[in-house]
């Protein structure tokens, strides 16, 4: 028998990091699968404070998922880096919740501004990549 969530399901999963205040966009220098809270405020070399309003609300995504957009958001670089493996990293109070890959891998100066772009988010049915 297959196995299908209802649309709300995912989209309490997907509003679990819309609205998880306080929340920060980071960008991190390094990253390794399920590196945990306090690695990722070491390795944040750039941040901005978001809430809510900087996504959308869940829509429809192709295989009856359910897709969350970060409308991105100006934030300023808090270290110097020459890393060409940057990522992004959405966090609350003290869990990581999102992290993707940034691909522009541009050298960031201390004090600069930053722009972490616009990217989404998906909570697919089970089965499906």
């Amino acid at each position: 028998m297959a196995t299908w969530y209802d649309l709300s399901a995912l989209d309490a999963l997907l509003n679990t990091i819309r609205n998880g205040a306080p929340i920060r966009v980071r960008l991190l220098d390094t990253y390794g699968q399920g590196d945990s809270f306090a690695q990722v405020e070491t390795d944040t070399i750039a941040e901005a404070t978001i809430t809510g309003s900087d996504f959308d609300t869940p829509q429809d995504a192709p295989a009856n998922a359910r897709r969350l957009t970060f409308n991105g958001k100006s934030g300023v670089a808090t270290n110097n880096s020459d890393a060409k493996n940057l990522h992004i990293a959405i966090t609350n109070v003290d869990t990581v919740l999102v992290v993707t890959n940034e691909t522009s891998n541009q050298d960031i100066t201390n004090g600069n501004p930053v722009t972490f772009p616009s990217f989404y988010m998906q909570a697919n049915q089970p089965g499906q990549v």
